[in-house]
């Protein structure tokens, strides 16, 4: 049997789209109002369905938020596994591309502003988010400096919270892609070089 392509994949069905409507509504309003404050009402009315039709999908707001911040949740895990550094690496490749994940990580983050402002910063659950992305990004350094990538005297965890604290800053910035590249750039530069100046070669 042939692989699928991309053009034959079965489209999303009429509830599917409904239910992806819903979300992005209800990511909207609690971005913008907070858990405590949004309303399904107000959530129904921007997603253009009836409030039966939530309850459908949902059963309750509650529902609604979990599901929201496991969407942002999934968006980091997948970020963050594309980040890791192949074994088979030429070393004069891995500045370009920790630029690279550096990239993926905040363009995953700031291609939907309202899971970011709930996912990161709102939800009761960021501190924890937060705590998983940590550990992903541990696991991978690890993984690496035992690939001979980077030097074994630096603890993972240490390295992984310092670049939680630069991303969480940089996140929130509405820069352009142009711009999260350049920013890329600096932070790859500055985890791998410091600001010592380097020796001409």
């Amino acid at each position: 049997m042939a692989a699928r392509t991309k053009s034959s994949e079965p489209k999303p069905t009429k509830g599917e789209r409904t239910r992806a409507r819903l979300l992005q509504a209800a990511a909207r309003e609690f971005a913008q109002q907070g858990f405590d404050a949004a309303r399904i009402s107000d959530i129904v009315a921007r997603a253009e369905v009836s409030q039966p039709a939530f309850y459908l999908y949902f059963g309750s707001k509650e529902a609604a938020y979990a599901e929201v911040i496991n969407q942002f949740r999934t968006r980091l895990r997948n970020a963050i596994r594309s980040a890791r550094l192949p074994k088979d690496l030429e070393k004069d490749q891995i500045a370009d591309r920790v630029r690279w994940s550096v990239t993926t990580l905040l363009d995953a983050l700031a291609s939907d502003r309202d899971l970011l402002e709930v996912g990161f910063y709102q939800a009761l659950a960021a501190e924890e988010i937060k705590a998983e992305l940590s550990e992903q990004i541990a696991a991978n350094v690890a993984a690496e400096q035992a690939d001979g990538f980077f030097r074994t005297d630096m603890p993972p965890a240490f390295f992984a919270n310092c670049l939680i604290g630069i991303i969480e800053r940089m996140a929130r910035s509405k820069s352009t892609p142009s711009e999260r590249q350049q920013q890329a750039r600096f932070i790859a530069e500055l985890l791998l070089n410091g600001l010592r100046v380097q020796p001409h070669s």
